[in-house]
């Protein structure tokens, strides 16, 4: 996802990480006028990722819950991993698809080279 930054223009930012926050995280550093939202479905994964980017800009908000926020967004940006539960994925696909704004941008990302 962080190869697409130069192409992604401003907008809300709905965003997950399958390592440590970076692209939202240089998301918020290239846009900081924009709200970008990273969201976790694990604790850990979470403060792990807030304790490597140490102080974190401004737009950048970290959540950890069940579901997406419900809240619109301009953009979104999914990492998914090859080995994750499929049933999870599509769920999460369809719940980012409902988030998204008329003419808004979806773009995910696989470590699957299929």
């Amino acid at each position: 996802l962080i190869d697409l930054l130069p192409e992604l223009s401003a907008g809300r930012l709905l965003t997950n990480t399958v390592g440590r926050a970076q692209f939202a995280a240089a998301y918020a550093r290239e846009h900081a006028s924009s709200p970008v939202c990273c969201w976790f479905l694990d604790l850990f994964q979470c403060e792990q990722a807030q304790a490597e980017l140490g102080e974190m800009p401004a737009n950048l908000r970290m959540l950890c819950e069940a579901d997406f926020p419900a809240e619109e967004f301009d953009l979104v940006a999914l990492a998914i991993q090859k080995q994750g539960n499929s049933e999870l994925v599509r769920e999460l696909l369809q719940q980012a698809h409902q988030r998204l704004a008329i003419g808004g941008r979806f773009v995910a990302a696989t470590d699957n080279p299929k």
